[in-house]
């Protein structure tokens, strides 16, 4: 049966090796293992570690939930917010000055928009 099949032999064990050889030379596959490792790892961390142990510590804790507080962020979305408050008074509401334009900006002031 094997002597019917020779020409299979001759082709797939030397294509074979040559695969294998690829893949272990220069240490390719300890590196590729290594960095699936890591992204897994990291995946894992992000995606089920962290949020299991927060809903942990919120439920079942007296911790409670995490107070994330980050000033520059916080100004950041202040600022952002009166850009987008004092372009929309520019667009819908060009009738009026400039001046109380910006102050109601900068005083985020949205009696206009919940209208």
């Amino acid at each position: 049966h094997i002597s019917r099949q020779w020409y299979m032999i001759v082709l797939v064990v030397p294509i074979t090796g040559y695969f294998a050889y690829q893949l272990t030379k220069g240490n390719a596959t300890s590196r590729l293992a290594s960095e699936v490792c890591a992204k897994v790892c990291t995946f894992f961390a992000e995606h089920v570690s962290e949020p299991l142990e927060s809903i942990y510590r919120e439920l079942f804790t007296r911790r409670g939930r995490e107070e994330i507080t980050d000033r520059k962020a916080r100004q950041e979305v202040i600022s952002s917010l009166k850009k987008m408050i004092k372009s929309w008074l520019d667009d819908v509401h060009p009738e009026m000055t400039e001046a109380s334009r910006s102050e109601m900006a900068q005083s985020m002031e949205m009696s206009l928009i919940e209208k």
